[in-house]
């Protein structure tokens, strides 16, 4: 982990796998912040849904607006990238499947080690959005899953695991 920016990195110390993320996957070395999907990923739509998905268990947040009840019932899909290229990336795939996904680019934020950053978001609002990505897409990180299931038995969320709120 880098503690001054508060994200987790990848070191290798196998000339094989470097080879393999660097020349097969085209994953650039150093810094990521203008990374995007590989091309060869785009072209297949089985490996660009898993990639996706991939992406979604990792890096996106799912909360819940309340309602004027105080009830936290509104799902929404959100993450912010510092790479423009991948949020473009992002709102191409999901909007080829119907979705409508939302952006705001160059978002001023403060770093977690409080510097001051420009990062680009990616949200996707309600109910048919949120059964769509889980019926659809999918999710593999327990977190996501046992949000959706909790949602999706009670339509409410609650408790402090379940605050609402955007986490950006």
């Amino acid at each position: 982990k880098y503690m001054d920016c508060g994200v987790y990195g990848l070191k290798l110390k196998s000339k094989a796998i470097f080879q393999f993320y660097s020349k097969i996957i085209n994953l650039p070395v150093g810094k990521k912040g203008q990374i995007s999907i590989p091309e060869d990923i785009k072209r297949d739509p089985d490996l660009l849904k898993a990639c996706v998905r991939g992406i979604i268990d990792t890096d996106f947040g799912m909360c819940f607006d309340k309602n004027t009840k105080g009830e936290s019932r509104y799902p929404v899909i959100t993450a912010m990238f510092s790479s423009r290229k991948l949020v473009e990336d992002l709102r191409y795939f999901f909007a080829d499947l119907g979705f409508d996904p939302r952006t705001k680019m160059n978002v001023h934020i403060t770093c977690s080690n409080g510097t001051p950053c420009v990062a680009h978001r990616i949200r996707m609002y309600g109910k048919t959005a949120f059964e769509r990505w889980y019926r659809e897409i999918g999710s593999h990180n327990p977190k996501h899953i046992n949000k959706y299931l909790k949602w999706k038995n009670m339509g409410v969320m609650s408790g402090d695991r379940f605050r609402s709120g955007y986490p950006f």
